[in-house]
């Protein structure tokens, strides 16, 4: 099975209301049930996103919206990641 970060304050939630709903019945979930939510719990993504912001003092020079790094690049050619952060320039 492959390992994968899951947001565990979502699953705790969904795992007390599963508990609550059954509990209103009379009745216990049983272990395919809380496996079944946590087989399902969504996944954290990690990556860091972010943006360049462009700055025409001295020359053409570029801000990562997530570190605040000043790079200059030709704006023909511009990254997708932020060479210090690793943010994917996606926003």
């Amino acid at each position: 099975m492959e390992q994968r970060l899951i947001d565990a304050n979502m699953l705790h939630d969904h795992i007390s209301a599963v508990f609550d709903t059954w509990a209103n019945h009379g009745q216990m979930p049983d272990k395919e049930l809380i496996l079944m939510c946590i087989d399902n719990a969504p996944t954290v993504d990690l990556a860091r996103h972010g943006h360049w912001i462009e700055s025409k003092v001295n020359g053409h020079s570029y801000f990562c919206s997530h570190c605040w790094t000043n790079f200059r690049f030709d704006p023909d050619h511009i990254p997708d990641t932020c060479g210090v952060c690793g943010a994917k320039m996606d926003e």
